[in-house]
């Protein structure tokens, strides 16, 4: 495997994501970069929290009410990752596959508050634009749960608990602060998005 392949985790948040980029293999990782990317555009507020401005809408209306600033917030999704990959590219690195963590889908006419939906509901569509951007990029995208994250990486990267906190905190060291929970788990997003050899 060529050692210019890289792959990148995203941690999504409300309106940006936290990215890594992870070089080497998954038995031989090695950190190259902590970034954060942008999914919103702060002089249009829909792309902000798009799903806060239409609480008062009945909820089988919101999609309808949000389906502009939705296809607004990815494009701003393509452009960023788009943007990563070219700073990526000029430096000889190039990205086949990314490991997005963010909010899963489900049932969200389940959840009694409104305020407490429409967080939900951005959590999920900023996780989404983000696999959406990565298939209109070309790169395929591997999509992650936060609570099963640790988990995974343990049975996949044949890791224990304690290997892989300390294998977090090398590339923390490495890549510098802040270097919380979110950083984390989009570098192991990147891991186990990275070839086997």
């Amino acid at each position: 495997m060529s050692s210019n392949i890289v792959a990148v985790g995203f941690r999504a948040k409300t309106g940006r994501a936290i990215a890594v980029v992870l070089g080497g293999t998954a038995r031989s990782p090695r950190a190259i970069r902590r970034t954060e990317v942008v999914l919103s555009d702060p002089r249009r507020n829909p792309t902000c929290e798009p799903y806060h401005l239409v609480m008062d809408l009945p909820f089988a209306e919101w999609t309808a009410a949000v389906s502009p600033a939705a296809a607004a917030i990815e494009k701003i999704a393509c452009q960023s990752m788009k943007q990563l990959f070219d700073e990526l590219a000029a430096d000889d690195l190039s990205v086949p596959r990314i490991g997005v963590v963010g909010s899963p889908d489900r049932d969200l006419s389940k959840i009694g508050g409104a305020h407490v939906r429409a967080h939900a509901s951005e959590g999920i569509l900023f996780r989404a634009v983000l696999e959406r951007a990565a298939e209109h990029l070309l790169v395929s995208c591997r999509t992650l749960r936060e609570k099963e994250l640790a988990s995974i990486a343990g049975t996949e990267l044949r890791l224990s608990p304690k290997e892989l906190k300390t294998r977090l905190a090398d590339f923390g060291r490495e890549l510098g602060t802040p270097w919380r929970t979110d950083q984390k788990s989009a570098a192991l997003a990147a891991w186990l998005s990275l070839p086997s050899r």
